[in-house]
């Protein structure tokens, strides 16, 4: 859903994956942490956590997933999301 919902909206999906752990909250990494992406993908997915790449590695318990590092922005869906769209 979330891949086709970004793609809709003319953005390029590098990578779609399960999560190494279970995410209670769903979260945006990004570069810029207030670029128009960013912005529009918060609204799109009502997602209010948005971290920067550089504070990924303060955080407890930290994000390991593998494709943190390779885009300039990450969405991970937690079960908050899941449970908005049921």
């Amino acid at each position: 859903y979330g891949s086709r919902a970004i793609q809709n909206l003319g953005g390029h999906v590098v990578s779609v994956d399960n999560a190494v752990r279970v995410y209670d909250t769903s979260l945006i990494i990004a570069d810029d942490k207030n670029c128009d992406s960013v912005k529009q993908l918060s609204k799109l997915f009502g997602i209010k956590t948005i971290i920067s790449h550089e504070e990924v590695a303060n955080l407890t318990p930290q994000i390991n997933e593998a494709v943190v590092d390779r885009s300039d922005i990450v969405v991970i869906l937690g079960f908050d999301f899941a449970q908005s769209i049921l």
